[in-house]
């Protein structure tokens, strides 16, 4: 039997032959690891009028040998392979092949909580929301979750709140996270070369802004993120002119009216990006930007008090270092000298024992 959702605001129950059809699209490519995890977590909601589409990217391992059999022990499950064209036209084919009322994402070596699709679905149906979320858990090799550094809490917000929260990184952008109502997340939000595959979840957010009306937020991590040590995120790390690309992109998903809402909000967001660039090579690899084209503009964007303003204290002072790249370049020079030698400890309050 199906999960029976309760209609808070209504006061009554939704029986079973009226609740909402949610399909969980898979992107799976080479990960016969760490799928069969994925798929018990799916296969086990404790909501389960599913519809589950893994899509087998071409894996060349035996992630499609597993789908398959995951397929014939259980009708929900609907296994699409298809050559291997790279995680946007996986989502692509998903949501060309979906037939729910919602869709939802999960990345083939991450994992959900057993009540997600149930918690969310019961948000989506008591708020009206076109898209409903929860939060992360970022999980390492010794099976120890921790919070994401997004404030986790429940809210209900209009299309404007909701875009300017994640522009300024209260709330996640990550697909993965979300419930979205059919019709929100749609094939043009996917339409952007396979090249970008990092931050790609910006993009397709962006090009969901124009059909949103309502937002809300469950106060409960439900997602757990694995932090694989060779996953993409983690052996890629683009350049600041692979993100300035990339926001040209998310100014195009958005549409120009929106992309004029929202441009202050947009680009602080990405002007923290590039920020976190900028600093890391120079801290951790020695490697400055300054005197690049790259650079120039990062440091025009430091110069606007309406961009900048919107920044956490940490990030002004960065944007203000950039604009002066010899106080730059000493102050991160005295930086990796203290921590070489040990000696930013001093730095560090030590309460009495």
């Amino acid at each position: 039997m199906g999960v029976k959702i309760t209609e808070r605001l209504m006061g009554n129950t939704v029986s079973k032959s009226n609740e909402p059809l949610v399909s969980i699209i898979i992107p799976t490519y080479n990960v016969e690891t760490y799928v069969g995890r994925c798929m018990d977590s799916v296969v086990g909601q404790t909501y389960s009028h599913l519809e589950i589409l893994p899509v087998d990217d071409g894996s060349t391992d035996r992630c499609g040998e597993i789908l398959d059999r995951y397929g014939k022990e259980d009708d929900r499950i609907r296994v699409i392979h298809q050559e291997n064209k790279g995680r946007i036209a996986v989502r692509k084919t998903g949501i060309e092949q979906a037939k729910g009322d919602y869709l939802f994402f999960v990345d083939a070596d991450d994992w959900i909580e057993p009540q997600a699709i149930e918690v969310l679905v019961e948000r989506a149906l008591e708020t009206g929301a076109d898209v409903t979320m929860g939060y992360h858990g970022n999980v390492g090799d010794d099976g120890n979750r921790q919070p994401s550094f997004f404030p986790c809490r429940t809210w209900v917000f209009g299309r404007d709140e909701y875009v300017r929260e994640m522009m300024d990184c209260q709330i996640s952008g990550s697909i993965c996270t979300k419930l979205f109502k059919r019709g929100i997340l749609t094939l043009e939000a996917c339409d952007f070369p396979r090249k970008y595959s990092a931050a790609e979840d910006h993009v397709m957010n962006c090009g969901t802004f124009c059909r949103i009306s309502k937002a809300a937020g469950v106060g409960e991590v439900l997602y757990n993120y694995y932090m694989r040590p060779d996953s993409i995120c983690h052996t890629f790390v683009p350049r600041i002119g692979y993100y300035q690309e990339l926001f040209v992109w998310a100014v195009q998903n958005m549409g120009s009216e929106l992309a004029v809402r929202y441009e202050i909000e947009h680009r602080s967001f990405f002007l923290r990006i590039y920020l976190d660039i900028i600093f890391s090579e120079l801290i951790q690899n020695g490697h400055t930007y300054v005197g690049t084209e790259p650079f120039e503009l990062v440091r025009s964007e430091c110069r606007n008090p309406s961009i900048t303003g919107r920044l956490p204290w940490q990030y002004r002072l960065k944007a203000r270092l950039v604009r002066h790249p010899r106080w730059l370049h000493f102050v991160v020079h005295m930086w990796r000298l203290l921590k070489k030698r040990n000696s930013w400890r001093l730095f560090i309050p030590v309460e009495n024992p």
